[in-house]
């Protein structure tokens, strides 16, 4: 319910008699994953401190007293609600009791615990749909003019209302009990432009009450305190007493007031289909004047996933409530009955706030390195916030366990651990095996233990006597917001080395140079020995990487994506068998044998010189089945919308012991670094699952608690990067032909030739067009699920070349245009080939920051700032890796063996602008214009303007090739 704090920001257009379309109706995308959503301005979206070390089960710190009813608070600078960048509020409004006109600065849901009453919504520009009829008694002013106001609507328990920020609601008790609401308030939504203080800004009353002790989350006064009453009264056109009524200067009623007779409202009676209608969108809702702003989300009908005797979930989103969309946030009603327990999850893309709103329960949280920070019964009233990636447990007890979610975006994912659609589920046998290293039967009974979906049915589990941990809690300092005022660059390679079984994670340390902070990106390069397992992990930062050589296989498992790689149906799933009472004895006698056949989700392969983008929450594993080392540079986008938590990076690791060989480590790694305060030290920690209650997570997945130690990776000092020990990894994967495997050993051998079937692979992308080119190839809605989604591109492809010149080189541009996926990361990549002694036009980025990384050769590079200084002037070589920021001019050249890169953009269609060559600012200048600006005679100007001819990449003119490696800047 939208209650005093009330917000609504497509105000932006204020146009009048709501011809105003607004911008929430329905997305035409397939896939919630692929939508665009608001840009948020990179570099200074705000930055939250998620170095959580223990959550709480909180209950509001203020209480404010007013005339017919309470506000309570939660303390929003807390470390939590900092984290996830929110406030919550809960409001008891008595019968008869009127919360007085208000908005707040942010948009917000509310979730109607309690009562039923009646709202209203003041929507600027839109007409007073609502009139009573000349002459209708108490309806009717003094003059006979009758009472018109904009549309109201009825409120009850179970209801979700939305509010986007900026305006006015107020709420009336008609109701014979209180009305209890809880609302979260989204500071961090890109709508409110103020800081992260939530503020009511109050139409009426003295919401402070008379009383001198209030929280900053409440109004002092109403905005038209402070206001002269001379002008107001002409403003308004009224007399100066009306105006001192207006400001309330001695009402000491509070914002909740008393009634004291039945408010009299205009309003539809009200029946029990009303619901029903209201869901029905004919595009008359899709204005903003007639736009529905509440569902109720406690009817069972409309359970999403529902367990006979385990409970269910009802999700409310921006697709069954468009104006989601808008607010960017969506709510979960849970209910597990009697012991039942919820999967261990991870919400893939928000935070979540849970208020528990009846029974009691026991939950476990656990952060990326498998440490609890949150261990504890739960009960009603009591409010916890659950960081995005976050992993989550929930178990009812004898009373079940009821709470309602409030999440950080409008299509909220979560990816479960256990069950039918999990992410350990969606793993080859074979992953898994040498993951945890168990025996193929332990395995398969991990993956298949549990048949449900997400909501389990199980006996009870609390010890008695058990407590929470108590965990200190870390002390941080403010956060800084990312400074770009960047004075010196330099060329990096990574400062920290991390060594495990089988290959190598070195890492560039944000924390240690400004220009990674500026960009609010984090690298890392990893390398892979032959038979090494990159173990499965997700992170908070979506990435782009560069497979720099070698080969190997990608997979991936959460999002709910079918196991579609399979050898068969095992028999022993029939609800037959499962009916039977010596199922379990038949059923791991069968998963023994032979016959039980391995499924999983979809592997992909790749090699040297493909592109991978992948969304943040998504677990993957990386293995590589080659002969030479895999070497992968990776780019996570920190500061990226898909992050909700801080600027730091962290890997969730699903197994193993990332920390394993945490003694084989060098570079400037300090004990700080240990305590996740480095964005670089993602590594350091243990799995997700190694602090969960071994007996709970024996529950969850139904397996012994001697293959619940393994899974915590206990005694596993292997590290994040094992060596698989029985040969090749077996998995279900399609066989190549023998044209694929000529074009794999000769793209292995560095060479450019393209094989037969690639070439008709690459003509099916095009839609059999030819040479078309990829970016217009048409796209029939399977690509763009994520299930099944094309999150990799060769840009190492010379007859991929956007730009070629056969004396200077080529540039390879792979954007959202050509790999769709870049539309949701927003993230692009370049990839140069300089010749000997070429030059890169002077450029700069448009609308992104370029992280650039050379993969081979040796040249110069400047960099210049907004006032011409340059802030790098050096050469660069192989393996080093240089931020270039935003709008920074930057000119290379390369040497005598030439010069490559790639460039990893923080745009999915970046944009660079040249300052020489034929498309090239200057040239689009009038030539007037050019004289005058540079003191230039006409021919000089000329000279200037049509010196270069070439695009972007330049030949080496002769002067140059004379000088040999003497590396003239021109």
């Amino acid at each position: 319910m939208a209650f005093t704090t009330t917000n609504n920001n497509a105000l932006l257009f204020w146009v009048p008699l709501c011809l105003l379309v607004f911008l929430i109706s329905p997305s035409l995308a397939q896939l919630p994953l692929l939508q665009r959503q608001p840009q948020q301005p990179r570099g200074q979206q705000w930055q939250h401190d998620c170095d959580i070390q223990q959550l709480q089960a909180a209950e509001p710190t203020h209480r404010l007293r007013a005339e017919a009813g309470v506000i309570e608070v939660w303390e929003s600078n807390s470390e939590q609600f900092r984290c996830a960048g929110v406030a919550a509020v809960r409001y008891v409004i008595e019968p008869k009791g009127l919360l007085l006109p208000s908005y707040t600065n942010a948009p917000y849901v509310t979730y109607v615990t309690q009562g039923r009453g009646i709202q209203g919504v003041i929507v600027p520009g839109c007409p007073e749909t609502f009139e009573s009829p000349r002459g209708s008694g108490s309806d009717t002013t003094r003059e006979g003019q009758r009472d018109q106001h904009q549309k109201v609507f009825r409120v009850q328990e179970g209801d979700v209302i939305g509010s986007p920020a900026g305006v006015v609601q107020w709420t009336y008790n008609d109701g014979d009990a209180p009305i209890v609401s809880v609302t979260l308030l989204d500071l961090s939504n890109p709508n409110n432009q103020l800081d992260l203080n939530f503020r009511s800004f109050y139409l009426a009353g003295d919401p402070q009450g008379g009383q001198e002790r209030r929280p900053k989350e409440v109004a002092g006064k109403n905005i038209f305190n402070g206001f002269d009453d001379e002008m107001l009264a002409d403003a308004f056109n009224v007399d100066t007493e009306t105006i001192r009524s207006m400001k309330a200067e001695n009402d000491e009623r509070g914002s909740i007031i008393r009634v004291e007779r039945d408010l009299e409202i205009l309003s539809p009676e009200w029946d029990d289909t009303e619901e029903e209608r209201t869901r029905r969108l004919n595009g008359l809702e899709q204005t903003l004047c007639s736009l529905i702003f509440k569902q109720n989300i406690d009817r069972p009908s409309l359970a999403d996933v529902f367990t006979k005797h385990g409970g269910r979930i009802n999700t409310l989103n921006g697709h069954k409530l468009p104006l989601l969309q808008y607010l960017q946030l969506s709510v979960e009603r849970g209910v597990l009955y009697k012991n039942a327990l919820m999967t261990p999850h991870w919400n893939i893309n928000a935070h979540s706030i849970i208020y528990i709103t009846r029974g009691t329960g026991w939950i476990q949280v656990a952060r990326e390195n498998g440490r609890l920070v949150f261990d504890d019964r739960v009960q009603e009233g009591q409010l916890l916030v659950v960081p995005q990636n976050f992993v989550v447990v929930k178990k009812a007890e004898q009373e079940g366990l009821k709470w309602v979610s409030f999440k950080t975006n409008d299509n909220a994912m979560i990816s479960p651990l256990a069950g039918k659609l999990s992410a350990i589920r969606g793993m080859p046998e074979e992953v898994l095996m040498n993951s945890y290293d168990m025996s193929r039967d332990e395995v398969r009974r991990l993956k298949y233990g549990r048949e449900e979906l997400s909501l389990f049915s199980q006996s009870p589990f609390l010890p008695s006597g058990q407590s929470s941990p108590q965990h200190s809690r870390l002390q941080r300092g403010q956060q800084a917001l990312n400074d770009c005022q960047i004075n010196q660059l330099s060329a990096n390679e990574p400062s920290i080395r991390i060594q495990a079984e089988a290959g190598i994670t070195e890492v560039w340390d944000p924390k240690e140079q400004q220009e990674f902070q500026c960009a609010g990106v984090t690298v890392i390069r990893r390398e892979i020995e032959p038979k090494g397992l990159l173990l499965p992990h997700y992170n908070n930062a979506p990435s782009i990487s560069y497979v720099i050589r070698g080969r190997g296989l990608l997979g991936l498992s959460s999002l709910g994506c079918a196991d579609t790689y399979e050898s068969g149906s095992p028999e022993f799933f029939s609800e037959e068998s499962r009916r039977s009472e010596r199922f379990e004895e038949s059923r791991r006698s069968e998963r023994g044998s032979e016959e039980m056949r391995d499924q999983h989700q979809k592997v992909r392969r790749f090699h040297k010189g493909h592109v991978i983008g992948l969304p943040a929450g998504v677990s993957k594993w990386v293995y590589n089945d080659g002969e030479d080392r895999l070497t992968i540079v990776t780019l996570y986008d920190t500061n990226n919308f898909q992050n909700q938590l801080d600027d730091n990076l962290r890997s969730f690791f699903l197994a193993g012991n990332p920390q394993g060989r945490g003694g084989d480590q060098s570079g400037r790694q300090h004990e700080s670094s240990r305590r996740h305060t480095r964005g670089g030290q993602e590594e350091m920690g243990q799995n997700i699952l190694s602090g969960f209650d071994k007996q709970l997570l024996a529950d969850a997945f139904e397996v012994e608690s001697d293959t619940i130690s393994k899974i915590q990776g206990e005694n596993d000092d292997r590290g994040a990067i094992i060596r698989v020990e029985s040969g090749e990894l077996e998995m279900l994967i399609p066989e190549w032909d023998q044209e694929e495997q000529r074009s794999e050993r000769h793209h292995r051998g560095g060479g450019s030739e393209r094989s037969e079937e690639e070439e008709r692979s690459e003509r099916h992308h095009r839609g059999g067009r030819g040479r078309q080119s990829e970016s217009s190839r048409p796209h029939n809605g399977i690509e763009q699920t994520l299930c099944s989604a094309r999150l990799s591109v060769n840009i190492d492809n010379p007859e991929r070349a956007d730009v070629f010149n056969p004396q200077g080189g080529r540039l390879t541009n792979i954007n959202s245009n050509k790999l769709p996926i870049l539309n949701y990361l927003r993230l692009s990549a370049e990839k140069v080939n300089l010749y000997k002694n070429a030059i890169m036009t002077p450029n700069w980025k448009i609308n992104a920051h370029s992280i650039v990384y050379f993969t081979k050769g040796s040249g110069r590079v400047q960099i210049a700032n907004h006032e011409g200084e340059l802030v790098f002037d050096d050469m660069v070589q192989e393996g080093q890796l240089v931020v270039v920021p935003q709008n920074f001019v930057v000119l290379k050249r390369a040497g005598q063996d030439g010069l490559e890169w790639v460039a990893l953009l923080t745009n999915d269609n970046a944009m660079s602008s040249p300052l020489a060559g034929r498309i090239s600012a200057i040239r689009g200048m009038p030539i007037e214009v050019v004289m005058n600006s540079y003191k230039l005679s006409r021919e000089e100007a000329q000279r200037l303007k049509y010196g270069r001819q070439e695009l972007s990449v330049f030949s080496p003119s002769k002067r140059s090739e004379r000088r040999g490696d003497e590396y003239a800047i021109v």
